[in-house]
């Protein structure tokens, strides 16, 4: 009962952040208003958001002007709109991380990828609610700054950084199990090593990057609450840290696919895919005990 409440309580900021309550939408649409109004379309998508339902709220959302929509309480709704339609449930996905298991064979990737195991996703979807927080600051000092303290929009980056690439690797490398949606194993002859739409594409090793630094840039946001939680980020911060030592120079944390210089572009995607590709930190079956030199793994 006791870790209960204290998840409960932790949650609590998340909550209110994602909620209908939080932006006062219980004024936006009296029973005589248009229905074609801004306030009136952005009531209809919270709705449709809390239903469930969200291509149907993504359809109100287009419709606002955009003066309106660049509010950042609406550009939180945008992206939690598309965070759905990506597959991302964010208190189903943030208690999942409470119960994370990155002890051999498991790793921070495969966990990310098994968080979509038999979900259908669309990882374009996560990369445009990305977009969208990016819209309020383009780092964790900005959002903050822009949403008067409010630290949930960067727990939401935090925790949507972690889906983008979750989505990205189940919808490329598990494809197999009932209805095409992962049975939890990389799937038989995929190779993060090979730059094709079979398997991983330049621009999606990117995605990848990015959302990688983008969590390492947004996890203390989520910490600091003395919960099971932060126990489990605690060790993923070490996992990642130690991943990061691989990595070149300050690769780590690349947050947007435009700061990244063309000459280092192939060299990121590079590392990567040999990051990916390690039986021990990765979703492949490369064997390099104490992974002491990635560029083994792919030629």
């Amino acid at each position: 009962m006791i870790r209960k409440k204290i998840q409960r309580r932790w949650m609590h900021g998340l909550i209110i952040l994602m909620s209908l309550t939080q932006f006062q939408c219980a004024n936006f649409l009296e029973p005589m208003t248009p229905k074609d109004t801004n306030e009136a379309y952005l009531y209809s998508a919270r709705k449709k958001i809390t239903n469930g339902e969200y291509l149907k709220a993504i359809e109100d959302l287009i419709e606002l002007e955009p003066g309106f929509a660049a509010n950042n309480d609406v550009r939180v709704t945008f992206a939690s709109a598309y965070a759905g339609a990506c597959g991302m449930e964010f208190i189903p996905f943030f208690n999942n991380i409470s119960q994370a298991n990155l002890d051999p064979p498991n790793t921070f990737f495969k966990y990310l990828r098994g968080s979509f195991t038999n979900r259908a996703t669309t990882p374009s979807y996560c990369i445009l609610a990305e977009k969208k927080l990016k819209e309020i600051g383009a780092t964790e000092a900005l959002r903050l700054t822009a949403m008067a303290g409010k630290k949930e929009v960067n727990m939401v980056m935090a925790i949507l950084s972690m889906a983008k690439m979750g989505s990205i690797l189940r919808t490329k490398s598990d494809v197999d199990g009932a209805d095409a949606l992962g049975d939890g194993i990389t799937d038989g002859g995929f190779d993060s090593c090979t730059n094709n739409e079979a398997n991983f594409t330049d621009d999606e090793i990117i995605e990848v990057a990015t959302g990688f630094g983008l969590f390492f840039e947004n996890i203390s946001s989520l910490m600091g609450n003395g919960s099971d939680v932060e126990n489990t980020l605690n060790t993923v911060k070490t996992v990642i840290g130690q991943i990061c030592d691989l990595v070149p120079d300050t690769k780590c944390v690349i947050l947007d696919p435009s700061d990244i210089d063309l000459a280092d572009k192939s060299e990121l995607v590079d590392t990567y895919r040999d990051l990916l590709s390690i039986d021990i930190l990765g979703i492949g079956s490369c064997d390099l005990p104490g992974h002491p030199d990635l560029d083994t793994c792919c030629p």
